[in-house]
């Protein structure tokens, strides 16, 4: 008669190792708009209260008249504008370069990835890449194509969901959350 406290009848506590592997291809259209929703969803809150305070520095330069101080609040919120006017500009400038280092990297060819409880493998026509999972900040979602969020830089890895295993995309989710990220 066996024990309860047998091996053979405990269950197994260790997490299965599971790895996915899979192909994708980004089009320029999409990685176009992912790019576009990853600056501006970091830059948004900055863009709104950069014109909340462009709008308080007029209201505070019509409202008073201490000389240079009146200046300087004049000269100060009109450089706030003319950034706030060029930030689109340089976004819209970025994304293009996003959209060609990509492609340049890439070849234009589909990527392989093979992911894992360690790591998140790369392999595309120009070279190979891996990295933990610790070195991604987040996963973030659109309608069609999920982000890796880099923590340590301002760059992302695009997986257009419709070529993604839903499993897969799971995993990945859950070793991001696991690793530190959101």
């Amino acid at each position: 008669m066996a024990s309860s406290d047998s091996p053979q009848t405990q269950p197994d506590l260790q997490p299965t190792s599971r790895r996915y592997e899979f192909t994708v291809r980004v089009a320029p259209d999409v990685l176009r708009r992912a790019a576009t929703f990853f600056m501006w969803r970091r830059l948004r809150l900055r863009y709104v209260l950069g014109w909340v305070g462009a709008g308080l520095g007029t209201a505070v330069y019509r409202a008073t008249h201490v000389g240079l101080l009146t200046d300087a609040i004049g000269l100060l919120t009109a450089l706030l504008v003319l950034v706030l006017v060029l930030l689109p500009i340089a976004i819209w400038l970025a994304i293009g370069r996003t959209v060609k280092g990509y492609a340049k990297l890439t070849g234009g060819a589909p990527v392989h990835y093979e992911v894992d409880g360690e790591w998140l493998k790369s392999r595309y026509q120009n070279g190979a890449g891996e990295l933990r999972w610790n070195a991604f900040e987040k996963v973030l979602r659109t309608n069609e194509v999920a982000l890796l969020s880099m923590a340590a830089e301002q760059r992302f890895i695009p997986l257009p969901i419709g070529q993604v295993p839903e499993d897969a995309l799971l995993f990945i989710e859950a070793e991001v959350a696991a690793h530190g990220g959101e």
